[in-house]
């Protein structure tokens, strides 16, 4: 190594372009002195890295005639670098993974440091918001009192660590889903003086489980519908000559799908409506008249349906007293139809204010339907009786 050339040759080939460069640069004078890393062959055959210094000594002209400097192997160096290069690598795809990024909330000071990935995760840009406080004046306002609960909760050592889903405010106007981890650093006083976390966006989290829930929900709705269509069928096929048991089985079925709420069934005989079956609250006979949703309900042979019972009371005077009396404040009436007329009514009455679904009121009036074929079932199966019976009575008579 006597020479540059010998040294030169040591350089692995892919390196000696930039180390050329790097000399040319300094020699003229583009550079105040010269620095390059590079691997180099070992005398055990080994590629290793070294990092070279050098300050050129010019003649009067600036021309570079002497480079004095030095050379150190930086292999551990080079190697620590990379592992930790794979390490930042790997834990930056781990936050990509999980669509987080890491925070840094100088609590005493109350600066936030956000790291790239937050405002990637969260659609935003550092200009949005730069303290604790911008980003908690995003989140939704009835998020506020969790969020704070679970903030102090961890400073007062409470809990291991810090953790909280939000519904923050984004930049285009719509609410979103954060979920948010930290871990206090104390002082020597046990006080928290810094928060260490991550946050990042949780929409499709948030919305999976919603459609989970929901079909969860739907599943264990249409499992309730069918029971009670399956009861009802049983009461109609054990009930030939009365339609009153299946009257009962109709209105429990209806108090068990409608959770909280009174239920009625009326039938309509001599200008009078009776309550047949009911639970929940009873009225008593009432006549049939537009003073009532019952009455209106069984007149206009329409599902009658009122969301807040102090404006349906505009319509139906009687529906107040009736509210008053029970503490329903919303309803919907369906009638009960045969050839086009109302014999009767089932209503459902219920203590909260707000509109019934369409699948509810759809529910109610199969409840309806199912009123009618029982009457009807009862009243074929006495006629077939009574010819039945004619027939028989003739045929003795003949004989």
């Amino acid at each position: 190594l006597k020479t540059p050339g010998a040294w030169r040759r040591r350089i692995h080939p892919e390196d000696r372009a930039a180390f050329d460069a790097a000399i040319v640069a300094h020699f003229r004078k583009q550079t105040r002195r010269f620095l390059c890393d590079y691997c180099y062959r070992a005398t055990d055959g080994s590629w290793r890295w070294a990092r070279q210094r050098g300050v050129a000594l010019r003649d009067a002209r600036g021309r570079a005639v002497r480079l004095i400097g030095s050379v150190g192997d930086i292999t551990e160096l080079k190697q620590a670098e990379e592992a930790r290069r794979r390490s930042d690598e790997r834990y930056d795809l781990a936050m990509r993974a999980i669509n987080e990024g890491v925070y840094d909330w100088d609590i005493v000071n109350d600066k936030t440091f956000y790291s790239e990935r937050v405002y990637q995760a969260v659609s935003m840009s550092p200009d949005d918001y730069t303290t604790a406080k911008g980003w908690r004046d995003r989140i939704h306002p009835d998020d506020l009192p969790k969020y704070d609960a679970a903030l102090v909760a961890h400073f007062k050592r409470k809990t291991d660590r810090f953790e909280c889903d939000v519904r923050y405010r984004g930049n285009d106007g719509k609410w979103h889903w954060a979920r948010q981890h930290g871990v206090a650093v104390r002082d020597a006083k046990g006080h928290a003086v810094r928060l260490i976390g991550s946050t990042g966006n949780i929409d499709d989290l948030k919305n999976a489980e919603h459609a989970l829930r929901q079909a969860h929900q739907e599943t264990t709705e249409a499992l309730e519908r069918q029971t009670a269509t399956a009861e009802i069928l049983a009461a109609m096929s054990g009930s030939m000559t009365d339609a009153k048991p299946v009257f009962d089985v109709i209105v429990k079925s209806c108090y068990s799908l409608f959770k909280g709420s009174g239920v009625a069934l009326r039938l309509l005989r001599d200008g009078v409506l009776h309550v047949e079956a009911n639970v929940g609250y009873d009225a008593g006979p009432l006549p049939v008249d537009r003073g009532s949703a019952v009455g209106a309900c069984v007149l206009d042979a329409r599902t009658i349906h009122f969301p807040d019972l102090e404006v349906a009371a505009v319509e139906f005077p009687r529906v107040r007293q009736l509210g008053l009396k029970f503490g329903y404040h919303s309803g919907v009436y369906a009638p009960l139809l045969h050839s086009g007329k109302a014999i009767g009514t089932i209503a459902v009455l219920r203590p909260k204010r707000g509109a019934f679904s369409e699948k509810e009121v759809a529910l109610l009036k199969t409840f309806a339907d199912q009123a009618v074929i029982a009457i009807e079932n009862v009243r074929l199966f006495n006629e077939t009786k009574e010819a039945l019976e004619r027939q028989t009575a003739t045929a003795e008579i003949l004989k």
